[in-house]
């Protein structure tokens, strides 16, 4: 009788899955790093924390107390921002950017960063993102709601002269748009460059999240006229000339 063939070793031919590359913001030539209190914002986490503590009427705090009290949510966006600052060398965050901020959360699987030199974890919805005083990163695909919360967190940081985009070429397009929102300015080494049918997709994607969000302000607006009044500009005959590479420069 013939023993069955043992195909333990036999290479089908798949590839193992390979992990979302990073993407998102890197500090370019920086700022002498500075370190500073965490200011006002200790209040209020000291605060929430009273308030839960109170809730289990002096009892011994359960292992879970945020998740009983309600406040798990509250808390969590409360302390990122703390840690935030402690990481920027802050003392609060701005009242107009608390806004962009209320959808990051602790990841409370991952440690808390001591000081100014950690790593802060945390999520936006489904993306993990991490975050610190040099860069702010995510190996989710890059939306442009993601992108736009990203660059809210990043104009916080007065590390910042300008900053490294990382990610493909949707991702960094996405930031870019994101980045102007805000008053990044990027280093050139890293600003993508598009054909004028990518520009014209990526602006219109965007554009559509801007409309939705409610925002006062485009920064798709020129683009996407611009790539219209193309197209709809009379052809006029031309000299004959060089093939040019396709991709042009599409962000100033």
């Amino acid at each position: 009788m013939t023993a069955p063939a043992d195909n333990t070793n036999v290479d089908t031919g798949a590839q193992p899955e390979q992990p979302q590359a990073f993407a998102g913001f890197t500090a370019g030539p920086a700022k002498s790093r500075k370190t500073g209190s965490t200011g006002a914002n200790m209040d209020a986490v000291d605060h929430l924390q009273k308030v839960v503590d109170g809730a289990n009427n002096g009892e011994e705090a359960p292992q879970d107390p945020y998740k009983k009290s309600g406040l798990s949510e509250e808390f969590d966006n409360t302390e990122f921002m703390k840690l935030l600052t402690m990481l920027y060398g802050i003392k609060e965050i701005p009242a107009a950017s608390v806004p962009h901020l209320q959808d990051f959360k602790l990841d409370n699987s991952k440690a808390k960063p001591d000081n100014a030199d950690g790593t802060l974890y945390a999520k936006v919805g489904d993306a993990a993102v991490e975050i610190t005083r040099d860069s702010i990163t995510t190996n989710a695909a890059i939306t442009p709601e993601l992108a736009y919360k990203m660059a809210a967190a990043a104009a916080l940081n007065p590390n910042y002269e300008a900053v490294t985009l990382s990610g493909s070429l949707e991702d960094r397009v996405m930031l870019t748009f994101a980045a102007k929102h805000f008053g990044l300015q990027i280093d050139e080494s890293s600003k993508p460059s598009l054909t004028a049918a990518e520009a014209q997709e990526f602006a219109a994607k965007f554009h559509a999240y801007e409309v939705a969000a409610g925002l006062d302000e485009s920064v798709c607006d020129h683009y996407m006229q611009e790539q219209t009044a193309g197209a709809s500009a009379p052809a006029q005959k031309k000299a004959p000339a060089k093939p040019q590479p396709a991709a042009t420069p599409a962000f100033a």
